[in-house]
């Protein structure tokens, strides 16, 4: 098993995508492959207010199953919505996960994303 994470800032929070790649070889063949991820929101700082951003993922076609955590993510037609609430904790969100069909080789997962300014919060396009 490999890990890896890349990431893009949005409205001054970092969406970091971690994926732990599993993969069973016998000599040079390939037996078995499976990749999973998992999307997170790092905060530099506490947020005083509330805050609020959208993201979609392009090459959706290559996710099989994705688990959005309810208390923060809401999905409607590939448009997924994040609500924050105001915290003192800047620790990292988990805000969705995902398996990825193993018929694509390495799995471009890409994560289009722009906030949104919410009472309270301050926000800009990221």
């Amino acid at each position: 098993a490999e890990e890896g994470g890349s990431g893009e800032e949005v409205g001054g929070h970092s969406l970091l995508i971690s994926e732990v790649v599993n993969a069973r070889l016998e000599g040079r063949k390939l037996l078995q492959y499976r990749v999973s991820g998992e999307l997170r929101l790092v905060s530099p700082a506490a947020r005083p207010g509330t805050s609020e951003f959208r993201f979609r993922l392009r090459n959706a076609h290559r996710i099989e199953q994705v688990k959005v955590n309810d208390k923060f993510v809401k999905a409607n037609d590939g448009m997924y919505t994040v609500s924050l609430p105001p915290t003192r904790d800047p620790k990292p969100l988990p805000l969705m996960k995902y398996v990825a069909s193993g018929r694509w080789r390495p799995v471009p997962v890409y994560v289009d994303a722009e906030a949104a300014e919410a009472a309270g919060g301050g926000g800009g396009r990221g």
